[in-house]
C-alpha cells in the first residue's frame, strides 16, 4: 500500500502535469515557462524540478500516454481484419472526450524546438496511415496519397472537433466533415 507521502507526490506530479497540459493548450509550448507552471500549480519552481528534468521531459511525460493510447487502439483490431472511415473518426472522437490525454496540448508543441517529441507525433500521425491503409477503399491508394490524408486528419480533426464543441449531434457533424475533407483529398 502507498504511503502518504507517496500519495502526495504522485498527487503533486499530477496537478504539475495538469496544470502544464492546460497552459501549453492555451499558449503553446514556447509560451511557457516551468516557472510559471509552478505559479500556477501554487508549487516551489524546485518542487517542479524535482518532478522533471526540464520542460521537454515535462512535455513527453503529458504526450506518451497519447502515443501509448494511440498504439494500443491500433493493435485492438486483427490484421487482416477492415476498418471504416469511421474506426478513425470514432478513434478522434474518443481522444476529444478523454480529457486525461490532454491531447489539444499536442498541436501546441513546437515540433522545431522539441526534436525527440517530433518522433511522437510522427508516430501518431503515421497510425493514422497505417489505419487508412486498412480501409478497402483506400486500397488504390499510394503511400504518398496516404501520407497526406494521415497529415490532413491529424492537423484537422482536433481543432474541427474543438470547433464543434457544444453542438447538438457534433459526433455526426465531425464524421461528415472529415470523411469529406478525406474523400476530396482523394479526388485530387
Amino acid at each position: 500500500m502507498p504511503s502518504r507521502t507517496m500519495k502526495k507526490r504522485d498527487k503533486l506530479h499530477h496537478d504539475i502535469l495538469s496544470v502544464a497540459a492546460k497552459l501549453i493548450s492555451e499558449k503553446g509550448s514556447l509560451g511557457v515557462t516551468l516557472e510559471e507552471i509552478s505559479l500556477h500549480a501554487d508549487v516551489a519552481r524546485k518542487t517542479v524540478y524535482n518532478h522533471f528534468e526540464n520542460k521537454e521531459a515535462l512535455i513527453k511525460e503529458l504526450v506518451m500516454p497519447v502515443c501509448n493510447h494511440a498504439k494500443a487502439y491500433l493493435e485492438h483490431f486483427g490484421l487482416d481484419q477492415p476498418l471504416s472511415m469511421d474506426h478513425i473518426w470514432n478513434y478522434c472522437i474518443e481522444l476529444w472526450e478523454r480529457e486525461d490525454l490532454h491531447v489539444m496540448m499536442l498541436y501546441q508543441v513546437s515540433p522545431e524546438d522539441y526534436p525527440n517529441l517530433a518522433k511522437n507525433r510522427h508516430g501518431f500521425i503515421l497510425m493514422f496511415k497505417m489505419l487508412m491503409e486498412r480501409i478497402p477503399e483506400f486500397n488504390g491508394c499510394s503511400a504518398e496519397q496516404l501520407t497526406q490524408m494521415s497529415n490532413s486528419v491529424y492537423m484537422t480533426y482536433m481543432p474541427l472537433l474543438q470547433s464543434l464543441d457544444g453542438q447538438e449531434d457534433y459526433q455526426n457533424t465531425f464524421r461528415r466533415a472529415m470523411t469529406g475533407l478525406t474523400l476530396g483529398l482523394l479526388s485530387d
